[in-house]
């Protein structure tokens, strides 16, 4: 199971580990993601603090899959 697929289980079952899994995802993305701009941080920060929307979701998915990452950060 890929990370992202965790961190969505982990919202919807409100883990109280959340949070601490959320931040670690946003750095997994920032730095095994090579070559992300500050505005695609930006962009996953702001999804990620909007889970579990469904745009929040996609854009996620659109991040992943512009840096070459498909899903598995």
């Amino acid at each position: 199971m890929d990370a992202l697929a965790v961190l969505l289980l982990m919202e919807r079952l409100d883990d109280p580990q959340f949070e601490r899994a959320a931040v670690r995802w946003i750095s997994r993305f920032a730095v095994e993601c090579g070559g992300v701009l500050l505005c695609e941080l930006h962009a996953a920060l702001k999804a990620v603090d909007a889970l579990p929307a469904p745009d929040a979701i996609a854009m996620l998915g659109a991040l992943l899959k512009r840096r070459g990452a498909a899903r598995s950060t």
